[in-house]
């Protein structure tokens, strides 16, 4: 008698677990715009945000890549040999955009272009190592604007009102230890995340900036009119012709403002540092391609300098570099733990014979060390 109560005990546990389970993720109700919490985030002011591991990701043409950071090679996501990976009109399950993507150490989270046959919008985790897909977040609507933070995944989801051409947005905030969901509120309707970065939310509304803490509270203006707030520091440039001529940087703390660097082509902030590629005087000729002589702008180099105008120094010289680009959009795709990434561009031939410009190689630099890789890809094999 008592072990028949002791399995009916059993059974009853596991149908519980199971339901729960299979449950969808529920969405959680909107705070009050007085609701400021503690995000339990361990960052200082110069933080990352950003989690180490061993991949970094990006989607070209519909193709989306993973660069394995310790050997140095990448791969296709999707390992059907015959997928086309185009992004409009394809079965391809990974072809994505940028825009609809963002890694938490060796864990990709996206979302595909369109709905899926089904008629929803699938928000899901993919390992790189185990090559796991995983179910975040389902939507009747659109899933966009997706960032990430440390541990947490921020995104936007847009329903259809019963009005035409109307959508109610809404921001959640995805713990990807605890899968806790909860929604972010700045307490304007019309304001629309564009990046996070040291600990603070940017937001834009009506093409002004403003930004808040990780639970959307202390609503602050964000200047990005030739300067850009970085934790304690407030960098601030002047223009040339091609170029960012002079960069200052004023630690807010102290009040004291020094040049740290000159004419700046482009450049990543990542921690404490300013890393940055400078136009060469006398650039060389990197490639011929049909009788057109191609110059390398650049000349292969990272420079790096704190913040504070220290330690100012060339990272590395890497040849067969010829630098394309950080990432497209935000800043934040491609750096995994201490290591950034740069596109490398690249001319390579396809089936037909004709040299396509690809930014499918990618230079990924250790910060602290100064150690790289160049990952080369010839997406036409």
């Amino acid at each position: 008698m008592m072990k028949r109560k002791l399995l009916l005990t059993i059974l009853a546990l596991l149908c519980i677990l199971l339901g729960s389970c299979g449950q969808k993720q529920q969405r959680p109700e909107r705070p009050t715009h007085e609701r400021i919490t503690s995000s339990e985030l361990e960052y200082g002011e110069v933080e990352t945000g950003t989690v180490p591991g061993d991949y970094m990701f990006q989607a070209f043409n519909g193709l989306l890549l993973k660069y394995h950071i310790p050997t140095g090679t990448a791969s296709p996501v999707c390992q059907d040999p015959f997928c086309p990976h185009e992004r409009f009109g394809s079965s391809c399950p990974f072809a994505i955009s940028s825009r609809l993507m963002t890694s938490i150490g060796n864990v990709l989270y996206y979302n595909l272009d369109s709905s899926s046959s089904d008629g929803q919008h699938h928000l899901r985790s993919y390992d790189a190592d185990s090559m796991k897909v995983e179910e975040i977040y389902t939507s009747n609507g659109l899933l966009s604007r997706i960032f990430s933070y440390n541990y947490y995944l921020y995104f936007m989801e847009s329903l259809p009102t019963q009005v035409e051409g109307d959508f109610n947005v809404t921001y959640y905030r995805y713990n990807t230890r605890s899968s806790e969901l909860e929604v972010i509120d700045c307490g304007h309707p019309f304001a629309r995340m564009e990046l996070i970065e040291v600990g603070r939310i940017v937001w834009v509304d009506d093409l002004k900036y403003y930004s808040t803490d990780l639970d959307g509270g202390d609503w602050r203006v964000y200047d990005q009119n030739y300067c850009r707030e970085w934790g304690k520091y407030k960098l601030r440039w002047t223009l040339g012709k091609w170029t960012y001529d002079k960069m200052y940087c004023k630690d807010l703390s102290t009040g004291e403002e020094v040049l740290i660097a000159e004419d700046v082509a482009d450049f990543y902030v990542y921690g404490d540092k300013l890393l940055y590629v400078k136009f060469v005087e006398n650039p060389q000729i990197w490639i011929t391609v049909d009788g057109d002589d191609h110059k390398d702008l650049y000349g292969g180099n990272i420079y790096v300098v704190d913040l504070d105008g220290t330690d100012s120094k060339r990272l590395c010289h890497v040849d067969g570099f010829v630098y394309g680009g950080p990432s497209p959009n935000r800043h934040n795709e491609f750096i995994c733990g201490d290591w950034v990434g740069f596109i490398s561009e690249n001319y390579y031939q396809d089936k037909h014979g004709n040299h396509n410009l690809t930014s499918t190689d990618m230079l990924i630099v250790n910060v602290v060390t100064g150690e790289y890789r160049l990952i080369k890809y010839n997406p036409y094999e």
